[in-house]
């Protein structure tokens, strides 16, 4: 001997899988998959369909003050825009801003789309909340 160290090895016997075994391997994998797939379909949104009415708890109000719900007519909001290339009012000659009144604060300016975009989603009706 020169002081090495001989490996051991072992003897393994063959496994023999039979085809009852093999079956209820399947089994499982297609009771696994059809279990993953129902716990998924249960962790998605539940209000898939709710809208921005329901997601900010608009409807909500409505139903707790009903007919006294402020319609937010008579109402002065601030809408505020950054310059977007020397610009930053909405369209206030748009058909969808009549009746609204534009107290210009910071200088003449021309249109905005961005700032169009956000009036109309701020405070037209029918488009706002």
């Amino acid at each position: 001997m020169d002081g090495s160290i001989a490996p051991a090895f072992r003897t393994v016997s063959p496994v023999v899988v039979s085809q009852d075994f093999r079956a209820d391997e399947m089994r499982f994998s297609s009771a696994l998959l059809i279990s993953l797939i129902v716990c998924v379909c249960f962790l998605l949104p539940a209000k898939a369909s709710a809208t921005t009415f329901d997601d900010i708890g608009f409807t909500q109000l409505q139903l707790e003050l009903g007919v006294s719900t402020p319609g937010g007519a008579s109402v002065t909001v601030s809408h505020v825009e950054a310059f977007l290339s020397g610009n930053y009012l909405p369209n206030t000659g748009g058909s969808e801003f009549i009746g609204k009144t534009f107290n210009i604060m910071s200088g003449a300016s021309g249109v905005s789309s961005h700032a169009t975009t956000v009036g109309r989603n701020f405070y037209v009706i029918g488009l706002s909340v």
